[in-house]
Order: structure tokens, then C-alpha cells, then sequence
């Protein structure tokens, strides 16, 4: 089980100072070969293995021990979101960096944003794929639709999805062959068919007036796990309706899904901490998997074999999984 790439901006928080490296607490370690000072870390699993961007540095690694440094992002670019397609790296930018890919055998990243106009079109915090389409959900122009088999760059894809709050869009994910993507901030997210060019709107929760952010989604074949700032979500439809699944102690500000073939995990980041849950029952119970890490504000994570990696804002970690 593969987790749909989403990445957001990097948390703010207690403990030390922004990329500080820290000593990690009993049952973690540095995870050597990759940078430990970096303003943020995203990951995302491929067939080659996992990748981990800090900042411009990129690395893969098949087996979590050997790191393998790629070549760096241009200058001033830093990964916001990171996925492989056909074996090549690609990755988004903050700060309206756009869009970069790298081919095999390359000795730089090449620039793929054509088409990417508008305000916070090219600050992209996800990349789903559907077939051989390629979407980018941006931080205030809504999706952008690129075709991979195409020379031509990437078109907006928003039909249907409110020109106000729902351009800011915070997930976006593949799933039975739909794309559905969270956006707004009111309880809603969006949904496009492969048959049609237009996005439907479904609530997945009713609106009271507090923010409802969707920060992920995990694809877990019959069902749809969605992390939101206030709770876990489940549905088994598609997308078309939801149930609550976990309710939080405090806001989370972050969240990401990981998996093993037994087991789905979860990082939630608050003000104070990282929680990392896991569920055995494909999202319906959620319980500790490790304790929770005081003073860190977590911005990743992945699995490779039984080895859980965490990337947060002083640096890289890894814990061996219990049974």
C-alpha cells in the first residue's frame, strides 16, 4: 500500500529553533547520509525506492540505510511536494517555484511549469496521478492538469470548484479512478470522474464555522483515508460520503499517511508535538504506535521494509516498527 503524495507548508512550533539538529529521544536515531539542518523535508515512495528532499538536497534509497545524494534542485528551489512517475523524481515548489522533474541519466532538474499562471499557481503542495495525467493542486489558482504523454504544459483544471477559498487547494489524491481534492477550508472537498471535465462538490463534513482543512489522503483500495486539522476520516464509496474515524485531542497543523502491508500509520502534528498513530483494520481504529515526541513539529513520513522515517524541522529520524 502506497501512499498518494501531499505536502504542505513546513509547521511552526516549540522545541529548537528552526533547523537545529536536536538529539533524538530513546528508541530513534539520526538517519545517516542525509542533511540534518533544512527548513523542510517532504518524502514520497516510488519503485525505487524512498525518496527524501531537504531543501534543494534530494536523496533515495531502496533499503533506508544507504542514502544516495541526486543531483540538487536548482538554486532557491525548495520541494514542497515530492512523487516518481516511471521511475523519475518530480518535484513542486514552495514559493512559486513551479514544477521539476528529473530525467534518468540527467545532471539537472528540469523546469515542467509551462502553463502554471496565476497568483500561487506555481507554489505547488501536491502531485496526483490518474493514468497518464499528471495534477498539481497549487496554493491559490486551483488544479493545474498536465498530460504525460503530451509536449504541451499544464492546463487549469477547475471547473466546478468555487473561484474564492477553494483555489487553496491542501490535497489531492487518486483514487478508483477519480481525482478528489481538499480545498476551502468549510467541510467541502471535490471529486472529478474520469468521465467528466467538471469538479463535484461533497461535503464530508458539515460546516459549523470553525476551519476544516484536509491535509492528506491515503488510498487503502476499498477504502479512502482522508487526515484533516480536527479529525480521521473513512470512506468506502469513493469519496462520496464520509465517517469519522478518529477525533483529535488539538488541532493538527500537518498530517501524512504512511503503510506497511499489515499496517496503515499517521502523522498529526500539534503546537506541542508529533503523534504518529497506527491502524490494523484499514482505518476503522487508531491507537499510539510510538509515543509521542515533545517539542517536535513533524513534516513527513515513510516507510521502507520495517523501518518508519520521520522528517521534521530539525532533522531526520528513524525507528524500527514493533510487530
Amino acid at each position: 500500500m502506497l501512499a498518494p503524495v501531499l505536502l504542505l507548508g513546513a509547521c511552526g512550533g516549540g522545541g529548537a529553533e528552526l533547523g537545529e539538529p536536536i538529539e533524538p529521544p530513546e528508541g530513534w536515531e539520526t538517519v545517516d547520509g542525509v542533511t540534518q539542518t533544512t527548513a523542510s523535508e517532504v518524502m514520497t515512495r516510488g519503485a525505487q525506492g524512498l525518496y527524501v528532499a531537504a531543501g534543494r538536497s534530494v536523496y533515495r534509497s531502496a533499503n533506508g540505510e544507504d542514502w544516495t545524494a541526486l543531483v540538487p534542485l536548482p538554486a532557491d528551489v525548495e520541494a514542497a511536494s515530492l512523487i516518481e512517475i516511471d521511475g523519475q523524481p518530480w518535484a513542486g515548489g514552495y514559493n512559486n517555484a513551479g514544477v521539476y522533474r528529473l530525467p534518468a541519466g540527467a545532471t539537472a532538474w528540469r523546469e515542467d511549469a509551462s502553463g502554471l499562471a496565476g497568483l500561487g499557481a506555481r507554489t505547488v503542495l501536491g502531485l496526483a496521478v490518474r493514468g497518464r495525467q499528471l495534477f498539481a493542486a497549487t496554493a491559490g489558482s486551483g488544479l493545474y492538469r498536465r498530460e504525460l504523454d503530451q509536449a504541451a504544459g499544464w492546463v487549469a483544471d477547475r471547473q466546478g470548484i468555487p473561484s474564492n477559498l477553494s483555489w487553496n487547494v491542501e490535497s489531492v489524491a487518486e483514487h478508483q479512478g477519480r481525482v478528489i481534492a481538499g480545498a476551502g477550508g468549510n467541510g467541502n472537498l471535490y471529486i472529478r470522474t474520469a468521465d467528466s471535465v467538471t469538479w463535484r462538490e461533497v461535503a464530508y463534513e458539515t460546516f459549523n464555522g470553525e476551519a476544516l482543512f484536509l491535509w492528506s489522503f491515503f488510498d487503502d483500495g476499498d477504502a479512502l483515508l482522508a487526515a484533516g486539522n480536527r479529525r480521521l476520516y473513512r470512506s468506502t464509496d469513493a469519496g462520496e460520503t464520509w465517517a469519522v474515524v478518529f477525533g483529535y485531542p488539538r488541532y493538527v497543523s500537518r498530517a501524512r499517511f504512511a503503510a506497511t502491508d499489515t499496517a496503515i500509520y499517521v502523522m498529526l502534528t500539534t503546537s506541542i508535538d508529533t503523534r504518529i498513530l497506527r491502524s490494523t483494520d484499514g482505518g476503522l481504529t487508531w491507537n499510539p504506535a510510538v509515543e509521542n515526541l515533545q517539542g517536535v513539529q513533524g513534516y513527513d513520513i515513510g516507510i521502507l521494509q520495517s523501518t518508519l522515517f520521520l522528517a521534521h524541522q530539525n532533522g531526520f529520524w528513524r525507528t524500527t516498527l514493533q510487530p
